[in-house]
């Protein structure tokens, strides 16, 4: 696309990051996070929530947690990307204090949710 002089639209940026998390290449990641925010796509939640788990597939949780933060109006599927996150590296108390913070600010867990905290759980001892 690069080389045909293509510009690359939403859907081809959402997909070459599922691409880069499932083959953990972090540098093309971080490219096509410049990309989106060259571009304004990084302000969309599903964007967010696929550069999370980008991040998280790629062992860069501080990049996840920070690309988490920048939102203030976070959907279940972002708090879902964090905590299976955390929970997938073994950081199971991490995923628990994001799973209250999560409760407090009254969002309703899914089915997804349970999973990751229970996974959180079998790393925690609870």
């Amino acid at each position: 696309m690069q080389r045909g002089g293509v510009r690359p639209n939403f859907p081809s940026l959402i997909s070459l990051l599922s691409v880069c998390g499932s083959l953990a290449t972090l540098d093309h990641g971080t490219q096509i996070h410049a990309q989106l925010v060259r571009n304004q796509f990084d302000l969309d939640v599903y964007v967010a929530s696929v550069l999370i788990t980008m991040y998280v597939k790629c062992g860069n949780l501080v990049k996840a947690k920070q690309v988490f933060d920048r939102f203030g109006e976070k959907d279940v599927v972002m708090w879902n990307s964090i905590i299976t996150g955390y929970a997938q590296h073994g950081l199971g108390e991490e995923a628990l204090q994001v799973f209250q913070k999560m409760c407090s600010l009254g969002i309703p867990p899914d089915d997804i949710t349970i999973i990751g905290v229970l996974s959180a759980c079998s790393y925690s001892g609870k």
